[in-house]
């Protein structure tokens, strides 16, 4: 190819004087997803490991607080949360992603989150959980605010299915 028709194929792409290559930045930059918020890490997830200690609902909870402040796509919420599942936690994954469509959708029942939360916290720790919001007394050292945010942790982790009256 001689010094012409390089010249020629070159205007045609970049345009006379490189005209063309504000288009062409832009045009890459779209293809490339550029206009899209990047994922972060700002936040960091702890992994659940699902021992009878964790907290299911907090864990859901404070996923879901990293993926706003980290950016994380609704689409690929389930995907990065499978990836803080250790042992327990990543057996029941592996054994019921199958069930499991997307992170989560009111009134479906193959929800990450609704599956996740139904399975670690069964009847027993319901129960448990029950047990405690019947019995909650304030302690001497707690202020009104730690007692009332002690006893809304509960109330929400025993009133799933909305089991609890709400005289109660």
């Amino acid at each position: 190819m001689n010094q012409n028709q390089l010249q020629t194929v070159m205007e045609g792409i970049f345009g006379i004087a490189g005209a063309n290559i504000t288009g062409l930045t832009t045009q890459l930059q779209n293809a490339a997803g550029a206009n899209q918020p990047r994922e972060l890490t700002l936040v960091k997830v702890d992994p659940f490991y699902g021992r009878d200690d964790e907290d299911p609902h907090e864990w859901i909870d404070l996923f879901n607080q990293a993926a706003v402040a980290n950016r994380w796509a609704a689409g690929r919420k389930m995907a990065i949360a499978a990836g803080y599942l250790k042992e327990a936690a990543h057996d029941w994954y592996e054994a019921d992603k199958a069930n499991i469509v997307q992170w989560h959708i009111d009134g479906a029942n193959n929800n990450f989150d609704d599956r996740f939360i139904n399975y670690f916290s069964p009847e027993t720790k319901q129960n448990k959980w029950y047990y405690e919001l019947m019995t909650i007394r304030q302690t001497a050292g707690e202020t009104v605010d730690q007692y009332s945010r002690r006893f809304s942790k509960l109330l929400r982790k025993c009133n799933n299915n909305n089991l609890v009256p709400a005289a109660l």
